[in-house]
């Protein structure tokens, strides 16, 4: 898979543009419920990669502090300097999610929320095999995804980014191809927007 494509590239510059606007108002999008039942499910002391991780707060944060041992990984530099300031007991690298590799990570956990429709759509069954290959059966996904389809360049904080999505219908379809049981999907509507939540468990 192609990387520093043209969306890539918007989105790394929108998220380094907006990185304090977007951490100061982060807290509108409500996923601390999700966050929270994803945490209750996962062995004590897990290890959890936040896919798109941001500044590392409100997921990571509370991850450590229940114990968890978290590495990140986010686009954005600006973002992931915030994470490390935030969070100095995660781990925090800048990497595009197309650079990936199969296996590259071995965890019991993996979030990825408001992070995965910046990609191509096409591309997007892919990636949820490339994370079931992170994780051993009954290993844990808590993921975002979107609720209709849509591809294109919308405004985000007062910069320009790229999405591209299926519908829920679908999006609830590719978690299960890609081996996963899903154990919740809800569609959320806060803070103005919509997003499909799924919570799923490695088959």
């Amino acid at each position: 898979m192609p990387v520093d494509n043209k969306f890539s590239q918007l989105n790394r510059k929108a998220y380094n543009q907006m990185a304090s606007r977007y951490f100061g108002e982060r807290g509108q999008l409500r996923s601390d419920v999700y966050v929270r039942r994803f945490e209750g499910v996962l062995p004590r002391q897990a290890m959890v990669l936040d896919v798109g991780c941001g500044a590392g707060v409100p997921v990571d944060d509370y991850l450590i502090k229940k114990g968890h041992l978290v590495t990140g990984i986010d686009i954005s530099e600006t973002q992931i300097q915030l994470a490390r300031k935030n969070c100095p007991r995660g781990a925090y690298f800048v990497r595009d999610l197309l650079s990936l590799k199969d296996r590259e990570f071995q965890v019991d956990g993996i979030i990825c929320v408001y992070t995965l429709f910046h990609l191509p759509k096409e591309n997007h069954l892919d990636l949820l095999r490339l994370f079931s290959s992170f994780l051993s059966v009954g290993g844990k996904l808590l993921i975002s995804m979107g609720v209709d389809d849509f591809e294109g360049e919308h405004e985000l904080h007062g910069e320009r980014v790229w999405s591209s999505h299926y519908d829920a219908n679908r999006n609830r379809e590719l978690v299960q191809m890609a081996g996963f049981e899903l154990l919740m999907d809800k569609v959320d509507r806060t803070g103005n927007e919509e997003h499909l939540f799924v919570l799923a468990s490695k088959m």
